[in-house]
């Protein structure tokens, strides 16, 4: 490890390469002259193999001799890189830090002095431009260069406001604004943060107004950004022709009641204009402002509830799940589908820091979400953003979690020959694999079982050690006295959970297509798609209802794995296409290796759920991820994928 006085000490050199005085480093950095003549030779041994070095002169100082420049910057780049943490080394550090810089700067800016402040050449930056640029365009912003002055941002100033918020201020969801001590908020806008907090409490507390803890912080932090620029002197000039009916709504008070405390506080002044900024923010937000009795179609509108009612709906029609009285979900959407539709109409942009975590733990949702998407864009004429529709699949996929805690578990009745130590024994190991799904109703010996007494009982499953030959009215499966994954696996097919027998039917080793040598998302849909068509025949164009769902959302799940499939169900059968890369390739913003084609037949998305089941633990085990992307036999693939242990197994 390097000690930052060394980086000190030739950061002093490069601002200085005429000659610095011993005794003013040893002030500077509060040490004696004897340690930085140690220090002095200590850096030389890394400078003087690129032809450098640190002499001394007279008259107690030092000079600096570099025999090649250009070698001399490129050391200086990377040694500052691996030694500092002062010093941007990621491309997301230095594009925020590229973004700060010309979003809060009202002069021009020299690509020389980005490059010198990043410690990086003239040519790199020039490559974090066209990214830099990328990301202003998502907000109608872009760059403004001037010959001899260097570049500006051009660009309303609303926009600029919502690309500081998403760009420059990094909230972490773990931790609420004012609990996050080194939260880039606080330290980008601490002197006003406790203020407007306070206010806005002040405000909302004698009224029916309820703000989510990430919605709170969202609006103190859109106040704070507003007053930072008015200071500034940025003024919003003109906002959404939308505009106009903001001033009728509930939203304008709260926005109006907050700011009038504000100026009294702060002995500050804020135009209409920036009042009607918050209110649309506000309007962003599920303020909840409900009074007791009002129906729901009253607290969201018309329009919204006819919007709710067609996607539940099509949700019901398409993917053959029946939400219709679940009142929970119907007012948590509807809230949130009323707030949707008024940041897309004022152009506000969302983050979704949770929306990885929603494609991996609940990829089913995220399809229903999509369908829930398409009516949305026809009703607003505008595409649906990837993190809204995250946004939606988090209601959908805790609807579908209480569907499935609604579901009763199978009462057993455990027939064991060997005693009842041995009996205890298999039932903590059944409870243990299958938790909530099994209820052990009784134990007995295999003399004392009764047709009857299991009818009585209402026995979904009889589970024994010892053979029974006897008629019964429900399923025995026979499992071993000393109970082993095997075991696991007849219960599950028994009960239905078996989910590796589901996924076999739907592989087809025509269908598997080890270590290809492909380069984009774009060929391996194309090549996966017409080995799929010409084997099923689906006369409709498979690769564009791929691409149109990848539009929608990439189906990219991390762990190098993505399951592309067409937005609507057209083959004849289902099926499954597997290809896996020799050299990962981009999928969205993943890393992908491992491609799975799923196609469901027409008809028949309760397929798509079950196979998502299916391919859920693939998907999550990066070392079984790994096996199969290093296989190179179609046969040994195919066993790979089966021997998987998709429930739980024994310890």
């Amino acid at each position: 490890m390097i000690h930052h006085r060394l980086l000190d000490i030739l950061n002093e050199f490069l601002k200085t390469p005429s000659g610095l005085n011993r005794s003013f480093l040893s002030k500077m950095l509060n040490v004696s002259t004897k340690t930085i003549q140690n220090d002095i030779k200590a850096l030389n041994e890394h400078i003087t193999p690129i032809g450098a070095k640190i002499e001394s002169k007279r008259g107690n100082g030092y000079n600096l001799k570099i025999e090649n420049q250009k070698d001399f910057q490129q050391f200086c780049i990377k040694f500052f890189q691996l030694h500092t943490d002062k010093v941007m080394t990621t491309q997301e550090e230095r594009l925020t830090f590229i973004l700060q810089r010309l979003l809060t700067s009202r002069e021009f800016i020299k690509l020389n002095d980005l490059a010198e402040e990043l410690y990086l050449s003239k040519a790199t930056i020039n490559l974090l431009m066209k990214d830099v640029t990328t990301i202003l365009k998502e907000y109608d912003l872009s760059i403004e260069k001037r010959p001899y002055y260097g570049i500006h941002i051009k660009g309303n100033e609303f926009s600029i406001r919502s690309c500081i918020s998403q760009h420059l201020l990094h909230r972490d969801i773990n931790f609420p604004l004012f609990e996050n001590k080194n939260g880039a908020e606080k330290k980008l806008l601490a002197q006003d943060l406790y203020i407007i907090k306070d206010t806005i409490l002040e405000c909302i507390k004698n009224t029916n107004v309820y703000l989510s803890d990430l919605e709170f912080d969202n609006l103190v932090i859109h106040i704070a950004i507003a007053i930072r620029r008015i200071k500034g002197r940025h003024y919003i000039q003109s906002l959404s022709p939308n505009i106009q009916d903001v001033q009728d709504t509930y939203e304008f008070k709260i926005a109006h009641n907050i700011l009038e405390r504000l100026e009294k506080i702060l002995k500050f002044t804020f135009p209409i204009e920036e009042v009607l900024y918050v209110a649309i923010h506000l309007l962003g937000m599920k303020v909840t402002s409900a009074i007791k009795g009002e129906s729901l179609k009253d607290i969201i509108g018309e329009q919204t509830y006819n919007i709710l009612e067609e996607i539940i709906m099509a949700v019901d029609n398409n993917m053959g799940y029946n939400f219709k009285n679940d009142r929970e979900l119907l007012f948590a959407l509807g809230l949130h589908i009323k707030a949707q539709i008024n940041r897309i109409k004022y152009g506000l942009n969302i983050r979704n820091p949770l929306l990885e975590d929603i494609k991996n733990r609940y990829p089913f949702a995220l399809e229903i979400a999509v369908e829930a998407s398409k009516i949305l864009d026809q009703y607003i004429g505008k595409p649906i953003s990837e993190n809204e529709t995250g946004y939606i699949a988090i209601h959908f996929g805790a609807a579908i979690d209480r569907l499935k805690t609604k579901l009763k578990p199978k009462r057993c009745l455990l027939v064991c020959a060997s005693g009842l130590g041995s009996a205890q024994l298999i039932k903590n190991k059944i409870l243990e694999s299958f938790k909530d799904k099994i209820i052990i109703a009784g134990i007995t010996g295999f003399y004392q079982l009764q047709a009857e007494k299991i009818l009585q009982e209402k026995i979904d499953l009889v589970i024994s050690t010892v053979n029974i030959t006897m008629p019964l009215p429900v399923p025995v499966v026979k499992v071993h006295s000393i109970f082993n994954n095997s075991d696991i696996k007849a219960i599950q097919k028994k009960l239905g959970y078996e989910v590796n027998e589901h996924l076999k039917k739907y592989i087809d080793r025509d269908l598997i297509f080890p270590q290809q040598e492909i380069a984009s998302r774009e060929e391996v849909i194309r090549f996966l798609c017409q080995k799929v068509s010409d084997l099923d025949g689906t006369k409709e164009d498979l690769n564009e209802a791929v691409i149109k769902r990848e539009k929608a959302s990439a189906t990219s799940f991390g762990n190098l794995v993505a399951i592309p499939h067409p937005i609507k169900p057209l083959s004849n059968k289902t099926i499954l296409a597997f290809c896996t890369l020799k050299k990962p390739i981009m999928w969205g913003e993943q890393s992908v290796q491992f491609i799975c084609l799923l196609c469901v037949k027409r008809g028949n998305n309760r397929d798509l759920q079950r196979l998502y089941d299916s391919l859920y633990d693939i998907i999550n085990d990066l070392q079984m991820v790994e096996r199969l992307i290093n296989t190179t036999k179609i046969k040994t693939f195919e066993e790979t994928l089966l021997s998987s242990q998709l429930e739980t197994s024994v310890t």
